[in-house]
């Protein structure tokens, strides 16, 4: 009887170890590490079309109405925001200032993303649900 205890108490320390080990990666997975231009765009666009094609089976835009409007306050700026379905969908996105920034504080990263990437992100997700999408300040 005590090397059946000795044995399951050795396998629990093992799953236990496997477990802390997977979760550790997991933690050092999900952090942004890449400052890489191209990596971040293509990273963007893959989510923007990803969630577009998931949106799409949400939305029908059959019965939806011609234009939905609204309004997006965020921390610095108020930004309106159309989507009109299409079966030929457009972004436009003048959100961005002449320098290449986000917002009137001329933002070009948030933590290390750049923010050059939403326009390509939001480019992504209106082709994948058939929706035009205007952005403006």
């Amino acid at each position: 009887s005590s090397s059946s205890s000795s044995s399951s108490s050795s396998s629990t320390s093992t799953v236990d170890a496997s477990t802390a080990d997977a979760s550790a990666l997991s933690k050092q997975k999900m952090i942004n590490r890449n400052e890489n231009s191209n990596v971040q765009k293509q990273i963007s666009n893959v989510i923007g079309s990803k969630l577009g094609t998931s949106l799409a089976s949400l939305i029908n835009t059959q019965t939806m109405c011609a234009s939905s409007t609204f309004y997006c306050p965020l921390d610095e700026s108020l930004v309106k925001c159309v989507l009109v379905p299409s079966e030929s969908p457009e972004l436009i996105f003048d959100v961005l200032t002449k320098e290449g920034g986000l917002g009137k504080f001329n933002r070009r990263k948030v933590g290390t993303w750049r923010v050059e990437n939403v326009k390509g992100f939001f480019e992504c997700l209106s082709k994948a649900c058939n929706l035009s999408i205007t952005f403006t300040l």
